[in-house]
């Protein structure tokens, strides 16, 4: 084939598409006019009527289940709460108590006001079951005696909470652990739904108090954890019977010889400097404040306390017993308050050395039986007024 001819035959190709390429958008024209033509009425339905009904619709029933300023202030979680002052009006919290003894038939005089909110955020939450909300539920009693909870983080937490029940854990998990909860997916996962350790409500505790850029070493936390759960939801508040045994323990002596605030501060806050800096006011010295603060991490493995840590322990904890003795030297008044905490300290601190020991549960078991329980309420005030709990046997 000639240069002529290949020339000839490209131009006629590019003749025939262009000519196919107009055609097609002739058709495409046509196609468009005449299916506008037969739907006119169609997307008169559609596009017109059916979403001025859906509108009105959504309107009524957003009124009368809750004030429509409310429901657009819920749907932006930032709108309701800055940490824990309350950006809605007394009207809409009024209007939001009303709605939730709707639904829920809850008596709203029992929680604090800013509590309602959180108890709106359950409602709302399409992750759990009817049932698993009641347990949820449980956990406004803590907020609401807590003056440092972060109202807002606490919120989001509570609307978008899963809980999911495994059969099996994962390979990263330990055999003795009976619940988790994940911050990044927000959910908690049950391995073993144990009701005498309140598995659920340990791991409620955490989706409420967990920060991500937290600094409290894990003694801490679990310790703090389990001792609210304890306190909160235990038949018998006062007998520590978890794999937490010496860490709330430990607590108990921070919060007798620092007050039970600051550990309290220390904990919601997510943050061991709040500690350590009131340690350093009553030491003079970073390091022995820093010591106190980590010392159960010296035993944590207990079954594997060698004997210079035991050494470090109980120069640790006889600097505590000193601390605590010029407390009350220098203190001009001394209150019951005062007498029950030195009493609740050296209980504590004989309890704590139990670990030290050979078989160191079997020695906790023994000192309990020997010494009674520590019948002190740290954190919920209620146990200090109303003898709810049955003693241990």
């Amino acid at each position: 084939m000639n240069n002529k001819q290949e020339k000839y035959n490209r131009n006629f190709i590019n003749m025939v598409n262009k000519e196919n390429l107009e055609y097609k958008k002739l058709r495409k024209k046509r196609t468009r006019k005449n299916i506008k033509k037969q739907n006119k009425f169609g997307k008169v339905i559609k596009y017109r009527i059916l979403p001025a009904f859906l509108v009105i619709s959504t309107y009524n029933i957003t009124n009368k289940i809750i004030n429509k300023d409310v429901y657009f202030k819920l749907m932006n979680n930032s709108n309701i709460y800055n940490n824990r002052n309350l950006l809605l009006s007394k009207e809409e919290e009024e209007q939001i108590e009303n709605d939730i003894n709707k639904i829920n038939n809850i008596d709203t005089n029992e929680y604090n006001k800013k509590s309602l909110y959180l108890l709106k955020a359950i409602v709302d939450n399409k992750k759990l079951t009817d049932e698993e909300k009641d347990e949820v539920y449980k956990i406004i009693e803590i907020v609401d005696d807590n003056k440092y909870t972060n109202l807002e983080l606490s919120y989001k937490r509570l609307r978008n909470l899963d809980i999911e029940y495994k059969q099996t854990r994962p390979f990263y998990v330990k055999e003795e652990t009976l619940g988790s909860y994940y911050s990044l997916i927000n959910q908690i996962n049950i391995y073993e739904d144990n009701e005498k350790f309140n598995v659920k409500t340990h791991e409620l505790i955490h989706s409420i108090y967990y920060k991500n850029n937290e600094t409290i070493p894990t003694y801490f936390k679990e310790g703090m954890t389990e001792l609210l759960n304890n306190e909160y939801y235990s038949e018998n508040p006062f007998y520590e019977d978890s794999i937490y045994i010496y860490e709330i323990c430990y607590v108990k002596i921070l919060c007798n010889l620092l007050g039970s605030d600051t550990i309290l501060e220390t904990y919601t806050k997510a943050d061991i400097n709040i500690l350590i800096d009131e340690l350093e006011k009553i030491t003079k010295d970073k390091f022995i404040a820093s010591k106190i603060a980590y010392l159960d991490d010296k035993q944590f493995e207990k079954e594997k306390v060698n004997e210079t840590d035991k050494k470090y322990i109980k120069d640790t904890l006889n600097i505590i017993k000193e601390l605590m003795n010029k407390k009350i030297k220098d203190t001009e008044e001394i209150d019951e308050d005062l007498i029950k905490s030195y009493e609740s300290l050296y209980y504590n601190i004989g309890l704590y050395e139990t670990c030290l020991e050979n078989d160191y549960y079997k020695h906790y078991i023994n000192y309990i039986e020997k010494n009674g329980l520590d019948e002190k309420a740290y954190f919920n005030k209620e146990l200090n007024t109303v003898k709810k709990y049955q003693k241990a046997k």
